[in-house]
């Protein structure tokens, strides 16, 4: 009995530890009258997989987000254009981080940053 317990808090830990798959879209709206009508939703990330916590920047031409694009089991910080529809990754660590935020310069970018 007790190694069918360990074995199943085993498994549900890990499966809790699991990022979930989530997308990002990006959509046109008008707003009318008090109404909101959704004009155009375009999917802007590139993978299936985490794909998390959106930041408009440079006067609203880029999207920063958190990804597991690489299959190294971290996350990264890529940046999409909104004009180009390109997608690159920002940030090159052996970390994983999360929610990237232009600093006051409009220049650089903070992230949080996990160490293992």
């Amino acid at each position: 009995m007790k190694k069918t317990i360990l074995a199943f808090l085993f498994v549900y830990c890990k499966v809790l530890s699991q990022l979930p798959e989530t997308e990002l879209f990006i959509a046109n709206i008008e707003i009318k009258n008090n109404l909101v009508k959704i004009k155009t939703v375009e999917k802007i990330s590139s993978h299936k997989g985490y794909n998390n916590q959106p930041c408009f920047v440079n006067n609203d031409d880029e999207i920063f987000f958190t990804s597991d694009i690489e299959s190294d089991r971290k996350t990264h910080i890529c940046s999409y254009n909104i004009h180009s529809k390109k997608t690159k990754r920002l940030s090159i660590t052996n970390t994983s981080e999360y929610s990237a935020a232009i600093i006051p310069n409009q220049k650089e970018f903070s992230v949080v940053m996990v160490e293992e």
